[in-house]
């Protein structure tokens, strides 16, 4: 889970299994001041389970998105679903 105010990682906390080869990338993310979308746009080279953050940042900036938004981008792009 993260969260932000102004688009910016603020926090996150990662619980699992393997949750000490998730949460390095968010440490990252909030000492160099990164975006929500700065996590989202990342390309991870090899498929793995590091893949699930981004993941969890492009929903996160969809859940930020105003029912305005979410219209225009449907029209915009002929998108479907929530």
């Amino acid at each position: 889970m993260c969260q932000s105010y102004n688009s910016r990682v603020l926090s996150a906390a990662v619980a699992g299994a393997q949750a000490g080869e998730l949460i390095h990338e968010y440490v990252l993310a909030m000492r160099k001041n990164l975006k929500v979308s700065d996590l989202a746009g990342t390309i991870h080279i090899y498929p793995t389970l590091a893949q699930i953050n981004p993941r969890l940042a492009e929903q996160r900036l969809k859940a930020g998105l105003t029912p305005t938004a979410k219209r225009w981008l449907k029209c915009l792009f002929g998108l479907r679903g929530n």
